[in-house]
């Protein structure tokens, strides 16, 4: 293995240089054991031969992304450098960013988490490969996602003028706006569904942002928004729930500010059954709800809390076991919980949840995507 790349990233390395310090450092956190330290960004994001395969040329998939990346690099730099121009314009940003969507997906779909995830599948290295390939080289597929996206979804720019955003090993990074029921969320992780933040990262400065739904108030559309030191935060936090390894930042103080708020989630596995009645088992990917009533909530569907009030009257002791009356403790989070599961019983379809299993019977919800 002498003429092949030893060190192969799976984030670009224009985009990691965006979130080093002037040394060229950045601060990682492996989130296994919560250690923070310091490593140059060229050694940051990689693993010695990531892409190598037995069925593929020796430095195939590596000399592709060097490909991407040669044109991929420069678009970025003009991005931010149109954003800082002082005669801006949002509109030529938004086109230059709807320019490049398949290539975000692209490096998305390549990044460590991606294929951490296929381990969690049980498989290995020779199963991923493939089915890393299976999705990169889809061109319909990500064509499809990408104009999803572009079509239903509002664009805006977030900063943080102390550089303070931190970088997922995932790339873009996902969060749901609203608690939903379970439904076809595969390897795309909410991508082109409903109610849902995507964070694309440009520098420890800049994000462009997706959304669509519910979004926090200091975000709006067509417009670069200015974040303060705690929206800085909230949106970390969402990016390094995005994380399965690691985390990286051009401060370690952004990592510090966040990492008690990391939960590690294993992926389940799903059962999709269509209206068609074909049936496909994949891993559905754990959610990371950008609002903590929605963290609260999806807890308490997944665990069918909300059974054991079926016979509870309003002022009756809640059964919990919080003490409280049933009205000022957990009516609430129950009445929206029935309204998921009605919505996974509409149109007389019958839908079985096997909860606290290896599988679980679903199936897609119109509710939650663009027809």
């Amino acid at each position: 293995m002498s003429n092949i790349t030893k060190n192969q990233h799976y984030i670009p390395q224009s985009i990691l240089s965006n979130f080093a310090n002037n040394k060229g450092k950045v601060f990682e956190i492996l989130l296994k054991n919560m250690n923070i330290y310091s490593v140059s960004y060229r050694q940051s994001m990689s693993e010695r031969f990531t892409y190598e395969h037995p069925y593929l040329e020796d430095n195939y998939l590596e000399k592709k992304f060097g490909t991407l990346e040669s044109y991929f690099a420069p678009a970025m730099r003009k991005i931010i450098e149109s954003i800082e121009s002082d005669s801006f314009n949002i509109q030529d940003i938004k086109k230059q960013s709807e320019t490049y969507m398949r290539d975000f997906l692209i490096f998305y779909y390549r990044s460590g988490a991606l294929l951490n995830e296929y381990t969690l599948g049980g498989l290995q290295k020779e199963d991923k490969i493939p089915l890393l390939l299976e999705k990169i080289f889809d061109s319909k597929y990500l064509i499809e996602l990408s104009n999803t996206i572009i079509k239903h979804y509002d664009f805006s720019i977030i900063k943080s003028e102390e550089d303070g955003f931190l970088l997922s090993d995932q790339y873009v990074s996902t969060c749901a706006l609203s608690i939903k029921g379970q439904y076809a969320n595969l390897s795309n992780r909410h991508l082109g569904l409903k109610d849902v933040l995507i964070l694309i990262p440009l520098s420890s400065k800049y994000y462009i942002t997706y959304f669509n739904g519910k979004k926090p108030h200091y975000i709006n559309s067509n417009a670069v928004n200015i974040l303060s030191g705690d929206q800085v935060r909230e949106i970390n936090t969402s990016i390094i729930n995005n994380s399965y390894i690691k985390c990286i930042g051009a401060k370690r103080e952004s990592i510090e500010l966040v990492k008690e708020a990391f939960k590690f989630e294993s992926p389940s596995k799903a059962i999709m059954v269509y209206e068609s009645g074909r049936q496909i088992a994949a891993l559905n990917k754990k959610e990371v709800f950008f609002y903590d009533t929605d963290i609260e909530q999806w807890s308490y569907f997944r665990n069918l809390h909300h059974t054991k009030n079926f016979h509870t009257k309003r002022n009756d002791i809640c059964n919990c076991g919080s003490g409280k009356k049933y009205k000022r403790c957990c009516l609430t989070k129950t009445e929206r919980n029935y309204s998921i599961v009605n919505n996974m019983y509409k149109e007389g379809h019958h839908i079985k949840i096997r909860v606290h299993s290896t599988a679980i019977l679903e199936k897609p919800l119109d509710e939650y995507t663009f027809v």
